[in-house]
């Protein structure tokens, strides 16, 4: 072989060197790609975190919007209920002002009641006084019979004496005493009978005087009941445009309950579909979450296992490595127990060649030199490719990792934005609910702020004022009167007062119906203000009943009021019968006392029966009157009964709700806490995969210096070892031509040296096997 190949082993080392440069190279071109394809990577990453971001604040900015619809509405339906208020405390002023004249023209109705009753208790005294009288009257009367009687006895008598006396004058004129003593009785006679007819006269007169006083008297009733008519009318007016009013107020305030009613409905249907919507979200998001917590299971069961994997790889391939260093530490021994041995060689070899003083070729000695550095070369190649390999092995996985973090971190992001999304939806949830159970707690206060006003109201109505204090009766002592005409003027003051008492009662009937009217309307509107205020779900229905309930009411205060036209009407009637009748007995009173006494008696029990059929009728009245505000109460009871009802769905559908929002709640944190477990989990796994990646590079690091500095050691010991085949080289060189000599003398031996050499590198190669 020629000694110029033999020196050109170090041109293998360049060779390798560059090769070992543009394997740097293309690495460094992939992991320049590799970081172009990462900010790349960044960079979408970072457009789709531009984009959430305008997102998340475009559904800021609807929330903002709805929060603000939201108090707007809010706003509206404080501003509704205050003008509900407003409009409820201007009806309950009316009405108190209203109740308040209605209270004085009771109390004015009752003072004239009162002042009826002391005229009918005046009217009774009256009446036992002209009993008496009529007593006195009919004992007169029986005394003027019999002295009317005895002037027609006596007149026979008279007309008998005047015949006798015609008859017997001659015959009687020692009686001229006695018949003296007649004429005188009856000159005595005829002057009481004078007497008497003046008396008759006078009590004509009287009577004649009464009847104008009572005609006065009634001219002046008609007036006052004139007056009592138009008041009553106007009152009637003012009580029907008043009712119109309350009509027309109710009706728009129903139409403002139905339409607060519609919107609450609106609400509660939006509310119903929020709910519905935030289930189904929560559903989603749930199912959304577990999908979530199974994906990152799978992915922390994946990643422990592919950590485990890789473990066993990286532990397989460590101990790969550690017997691949340990063969090339005990092929650097071998080598240089080899370069050793070689030495000895050369040197036995100079030493030889120095005591032979021969120049015998070394050429097969830096043939196996060169033989021995090859192998070594390529015993080093392969190695070198294992450990690039193995680094861009490590890189990719820890890229694989770095993506697989940055991933889940993304994952854990956006499970945070969503558990806070909810979060926020169920605490807005949770302020409406609140403040609707404010407004229904408010709408309860109201409720019974108005039934205890109402309940004040109707027990001041029913305690009602006290009665006037009765006047000083009319004394009719001092009137002088005639003994003829005192039965008629007492029986025309006795049918006055009994016509008196009758428009009194008539008058407090009429007052009886009036009260028990405002009672009702008052009634009506303090039940419509409180199914105003109250029952939030099933008012159409309650309305529509208590309309109904109002109607019935309106067509039972007609069907009174007719009741009491007609019963007026019909009083009326009696009341002109009764004046033709007393007109008749009038008449008739002159031609017989006896049928006088017996149509008063009449006119009595007529009195005392329709007396009492009116009081049997206001009986009735007031009967019928408390059972209807019985039975009213009874449907009031039944009403607030179902609102308590309604009400107790209500809070119980709402602690249904909080129930289902806690259970919400509670699973989010139990999934949270889940994904929280599996975050820090996989953190941990993929941490230990990175501590382990990190000790399995740096134990490769070391291994590779460590088989770097053994290398660089070889090659030292190599130059050194080149340096006296350098200067052998140079000898040879020298002594080539003595050499070439010398190889014929030195076959045979150099014979036996290669047998040597081939023996030693098979052992060098059993050795690297």
């Amino acid at each position: 072989m020629d000694p110029s190949e033999i020196l050109g082993f170090p041109q293998f080392n360049l060779q390798g060197e560059r090769a070992r440069h543009n394997a740097t190279k293309l690495q460094n071109a992939g992991l320049i790609q590799q970081l172009k394809n990462a900010n790349a990577e960044k960079e979408a990453l970072k457009e789709q975190l531009d984009a959430t971001q305008t997102d998340k604040l475009r559904l800021e900015t609807e929330n903002v919007e709805l929060i603000g619809k939201l108090e707007k509405k809010d706003k509206a339906a404080e501003q509704l209920m205050a003008d509900v208020e407003e409009d409820m405390e201007k009806i309950y002023k009316q009405h108190a002002k209203q109740l308040t004249k209605k209270d004085l023209e009771i109390r004015t109705l009752e003072n004239q009641l009162a002042a009826s009753q002391e005229a009918s208790t005046r009217t009774q005294s009256l009446e036992t006084e002209n009993a008496e009288l009529i007593h006195q009257l009919e004992n007169m009367n029986v005394a003027m019979r019999e002295l009317l009687a005895e002037r027609d006895v006596l007149r026979g008598q008279h007309a008998a004496i005047l015949e006798e006396r015609d008859f017997y004058m001659q015959a009687d004129k020692l009686r001229a005493g006695t018949v003296q003593k007649l004429q005188e009785q009856l000159h005595e006679h005829s002057k009481e009978l004078t007497d008497k007819n003046l008396e008759i006269q006078a009590l004509k007169t009287l009577l004649a005087a009464s009847q104008e006083e009572s005609m006065k008297l009634q001219e002046q009733h008609d007036i006052v009941l004139c007056e009592k008519d138009r008041m009553i009318h106007n009152q009637d007016v003012r009580l029907n445009s008043e009712v119109q009013k309350y009509a027309d107020k109710l009706k728009v305030l129903q139409e403002q309950h139905v339409e607060q009613i519609e919107a609450m409905d609106l609400e509660l249907k939006t509310l119903e579909d929020e709910l519905k919507t935030g289930q189904e979200q929560h559903a989603k998001e749930l199912n959304d979450k577990d999908l979530a917590i199974r994906e990152l299971k799978a992915r922390l069961s994946a990643a422990e296992q592919q950590t485990a994997d890789q473990l066993v790889e990286f532990t397989n391939e460590k101990d790969r490595l550690s017997l691949s260093i340990q063969k090339i530490q005990e092929d650097c021994l071998k080598a240089e127990r080899g370069l050793q041995d070689v030495r000895v060689m050369l040197k036995e070899v100079q030493r030889q060649k120095e005591k032979e003083a021969t120049s015998e070729p070394t050429t097969q000695l830096h043939i196996e030199l060169g033989k021995l550095y090859m192998e070594l070369q390529e015993a080093k190649k392969p190695q070198e490719a294992q450990m690039a390999a193995k680094n861009k092995e490590m890189e990719y996985l820890t890229k694989q990792h770095e993506e697989k973090l940055a991933a889940k971190e993304s994952d854990i992001q956006n499970l945070a934005e969503i558990v806070k999304e909810g979060e926020e939806k169920n605490k807005n949830r949770e302020e409406m609910i609140a403040n609707l159970r404010k407004i229904m707690f408010a709408m309860e206060y109201e409720m019974t702020e108005m039934k205890k006003k109402f309940n004040a109201e109707k027990q001041a109505a029913l305690q009602g004022p006290k009665l006037a204090e009765p006047k000083a009766p009319i004394e009719y002592e001092d009137i002088p009167m005639d003994p003829s005409n005192v039965f008629d003027y007492l029986t025309q003051q006795l049918q006055n007062k009994n016509s008196r008492i009758h428009e009194l009662f008539a008058e407090r009937y009429d007052l009886v119906e009036e009260l028990s009217a405002t009672e009702a309307a008052k009634e009506e509107l303090e039940t419509q203000n409180t199914d105003l205020i109250g029952q939030l779900k099933k008012m159409d229905m309650a309305m529509q009943e208590l309309v109904e309930e109002r109607d019935a009411y309106k067509k039972h205060i007609q069907v009174i009021n007719e009741d009491a036209e007609r019963n007026q009407a019909e009083y009326l009637k009696e009341l002109n019968d009764k004046d033709r009748m007393i007109q008749m007995l009038m008449t008739q009173l002159g031609a017989s006392e006896g049928e006088s006494a017996k149509k008063e008696e009449e006119l009595q029990e007529y009195h005392a029966q329709e007396s009492s059929n009116k009081s049997q009728l206001i009986y009735n009245l007031n009967m019928r009157l408390c059972l209807e505000e019985q039975q009213y109460t009874e449907k009031l009871t039944v009403l607030r009964k179902e609102h308590a009802k309604q009400v107790e769905g209500m809070n119980l559908e709402l602690q249904l709700l909080k129930t289902q929002q806690e259970q919400h709640v509670k699973e989010l944190n139990d999934k949270d806490l889940a994904i929280q477990d599996l975050a820090i989990r996989l953190s941990a796994a993929e941490q230990q995969t990175i501590d382990k990646m990190m000790e399995l590079t740096n134990e490769l690091k070391k291994k590779d210096e460590v088989a770097h500095i053994e290398l660089g050691k070889l090659y030292m010991d190599l130059q050194e070892a080149k340096k006296p085949q350098d200067a052998l080289m140079a000898r040879l060189a020298a002594k080539n031509k003595g050499i070439e000599y010398l190889t014929k003398q030195h076959e045979t031996k150099l014979a036996a040296k290669d047998s040597e050499i081939q023996r030693l590198t098979e052992m060098v190669r059993e050795k690297n096997i």
